[in-house]
């Protein structure tokens, strides 16, 4: 939610002539759903946050940061691909305006299996001056990752991957994985749908973590 914060917190100090208040549209009634999307979002009623949004964008299609606070939204929800489709769509209409979303659109790519695009805007990410420290460390870390999924996917290899079951394939995302020497337990960790990391172990014979 960083970059959405400091995105809200850059269009109060940066007034543009000609645009209301200081946003990119001249629409007041697309500017007040907007402003009633944005509460919703920080209270994390995403379901009234996306409706508003959408609908500030049939009241001004060209309204940038509607996309970009879809994209955010989708982003959080996992929804990949929507979200690289709203930071496209915002980047079109003003890719000057906020430089970090070339991390955010990079991020949503990668998640849909879009490497190649992915790899333009990490690098466009770190070409910019002035960015988080900690985002342009992941940028690196994820550009690497993008190169080597591109030439991987030049080579396939076949595999079988197998469900290890509900106790530990679940909806969330589970990563960090090791076993102790024995064989015998899996150790791993499972960031939960409150953003939660955890620690979860599970032995060779049991379908329930502890």
């Amino acid at each position: 939610m960083g970059n959405a914060l400091t995105f809200i917190f850059l269009l109060s100090i940066q007034p543009f002539q000609g645009y209301a208040q200081g946003f990119h549209t001249i629409s007041n009634r697309a500017l007040k759903v907007y402003n009633e999307g944005v509460t919703s979002f920080d209270y994390l009623d995403f379901q009234k946050a996306e409706s508003s949004f959408k609908e500030a964008l049939n009241l001004d299609p060209k309204f940038y940061e509607a996309y970009m606070m879809l994209g955010e939204l989708y982003l959080k929800q996992k929804r990949y691909q929507e979200s690289a489709d709203n930071y496209r769509m915002a980047v079109r209409i003003d890719s000057l305006f906020f430089k970090p979303v070339f991390f955010s659109l990079a991020n949503a790519e990668m998640m849909t299996g879009n490497y190649k695009d992915a790899l333009i805007h990490f690098r466009l990410y770190l070409e910019q001056k002035g960015m988080s420290e900690k985002n342009k460390l992941i940028a690196g870390k994820n550009l690497k990752n993008c190169e080597f999924a591109i030439e991987a996917i030049k080579k396939p290899v076949d595999f079988s991957p197998v469900n290890a079951g509900d106790g530990i394939n679940t909806g969330e995302d589970e990563y960090w994985p090791s076993i102790t020497a024995d064989g015998q337990t899996l150790m791993f960790t499972r960031q939960t749908l409150s953003y939660n990391n955890s620690l979860f172990l599970g032995t060779r014979h049991s379908r329930i973590c502890i």
